[in-house]
């Protein structure tokens, strides 16, 4: 975890930078601390920070080449890749931490960062990688897809030898948790932030709290008692039929408003998952394991009280006031008509205008006896880098990818969190205790990220279906999962040995 009095020094450093119209200067990287700084690292350090990894190479140049990073082009559910190009100082923390962070690495090895972005990246990545052209040097895409092209169409981290997973920059719990084989395909860290911003948490309003006595909530998660149960008494009584129809519907006021998938990030938030690796690098089926169904049960309970929770993709129409439910459901949170609302950290971005102070917890525990809240991101939407096997120089890929990951631990990763969430958007000083909580215990799960068996549906649909199915239904599709693993494993197997 960063550091957060030395991310404030390094963001005086960064804001004096971009003032003073310098980026990736001498004189900025002799003066900041690095947050990240490895346990490793000696004294030296403090005064020569390592912002671009001393692990590399000093004599590689290579003359102005564009490392080209190819992604979506789409701009909805928080798929964007703004973290990874920026053409010029403007001012703007964000842009300009990027921009700080490319000038340093082109500085020490002659090479400019570019994206392409285009809405058919996986097919023009996968048509180059069959016709061995090497036009695109990493591929930024969601998780899932990452994984499932990995084995056939990637190069995993160990044939990228300048790449360090050990290194504070990596993301080892998550990448771990998806190597299958013990084969790192996704790569995800300091390198990217959508991921980040792809993390379910639950926003609140902080009117309605005190209008219904919720009581100090943030103490609440302090002191461990923030619970499914916890949040299912706060929701009790502040629904309200505000036109006077005599039906609960959209139209009024609501204790939770939230998505299936939201239903679905309270299993893993509150200790429950489909599928574990194992320390062999084999999955263990949890699903059907007592506490799972145990975790499954107690969300199906919270999300059937239609009296307390309304779920936009059950009871709102897809299409409503020229928009869609969720755009709908965006706006009955802005204009105070929910308690709460479950949704990533990505739409924290459409509330600020928002008249009403608001505040965002972890999405609750199982009971007070779990010891930590831990947190899940979007496999489908939170992105991981995947190097293409067509690559035709990957020891200059993998140089590449490091000085990206260990200059965005440096550069942009402290203005994205304690500038952009904790201050720009953030209405309290809370907010950044809540961040450091919400990226400490970020889980991964096989089954859903590879969507084993189809298994992902399952999950959200079940949990806010009508009539409780949860036994029955993750007992019928175990042979399924299962039979999708194997296949799978067994693929990422043989591809290691070519």
């Amino acid at each position: 975890m960063k550091k957060r009095i030395l991310c404030m020094l390094l963001l005086s450093v960064l804001l004096i930078t971009a003032a003073c119209g310098g980026g990736g200067s001498e004189g900025a990287q002799t003066q900041a601390a690095n947050p990240g700084q490895s346990a490793a690292a000696t004294t030296e350090a403090e005064t020569e920070p390592e912002i671009i990894s001393k692990a590399l190479p000093t004599d590689k140049k290579y003359d102005g080449f564009e490392f080209n990073i190819l992604t979506t082009n789409a701009t909805s559910a928080g798929r964007f890749a703004y973290e990874f190009e920026a053409e010029e100082q403007t001012g703007e923390v964000m842009n300009d931490a990027v921009y700080t962070r490319n000038t340093a690495i082109n500085e020490q090895f002659g090479v400019k960062i570019k994206k392409t972005m285009d809405a058919s990246y996986n097919n023009l990545f996968t048509n180059a990688v069959q016709a061995g052209d090497d036009v695109y040097d990493v591929l930024s895409a969601p998780m899932t897809e990452v994984l499932q092209r990995g084995y056939t169409y990637g190069l995993a981290a160990e044939d990228l030898p300048y790449v360090d997973l050990d290194r504070s920059w990596w993301d080892q719990v998550v990448m771990d948790q998806c190597a299958l084989g013990g084969v790192h395909y996704a790569l995800t860290g300091d390198i990217n932030l959508v991921d980040d911003d792809c993390i379910w948490l639950i926003y609140f309003n902080k009117r309605l709290g005190q209008e219904y006595k919720v009581g100090d909530l943030y103490k609440m998660v302090y002191d461990g008692k923030w619970t499914i149960d916890a949040l299912k008494t706060a929701c009790a009584n502040a629904s309200v039929d505000l036109n006077g129809d005599g039906v609960l519907d959209y139209k009024d006021q609501w204790g939770l408003v939230a998505s299936k998938n939201s239903a679905a990030s309270l299993l893993w938030a509150a200790g429950g998952s489909l599928g574990k690796m194992k320390s062999d690098h084999t999955m263990e089926l949890t699903m059907s394991q007592e506490h799972n169904i145990n975790v499954m049960e107690r969300i199906f309970n919270l999300f059937a009280d239609k009296n307390a929770v309304l779920v936009i993709d059950r009871d709102i129409p897809s299409s409503i006031d020229g928009g869609t439910n969720w755009t709908y459901s965006y706006n009955m949170f802005i204009n105070g008509r929910s308690l709460f609302y479950g949704y990533p950290i990505y739409t924290m971005v459409n509330f600020r205008e928002m008249e009403d102070d608001f505040g965002y917890l972890p999405c609750p525990k199982y009971d007070e006896d779990q010891k930590e809240y831990y947190s899940i991101a979007q496999e489908w939407v939170a992105p991981a880098m995947l190097a293409p096997r067509s690559a035709s120089d990957p020891e200059r890929t993998s140089i590449i990818l490091e000085a990206m990951a260990s200059a965005g631990q440096y550069y942009v990763v402290p203005a994205y969190y304690d500038v952009v969430l904790a201050r720009k958007y953030a209405r309290d000083d809370q907010s950044a205790k809540i961040i450091d909580i919400l990226r400490a215990n970020r889980q991964f799960d096989l089954v859903y990220a590879y969507n084993f068996g189809s298994a992902r549906n399952s999950v959200s649909s079940t949990l806010t279906a009508d009539s409780n199915t949860i036994a029955s239904t993750f007992a019928s599709i175990q042979p399924a999962v299962m039979t999708a693993y194997e296949t799978t494993y067994q693929a990422i197997i043989d591809s290691a040995k070519k």
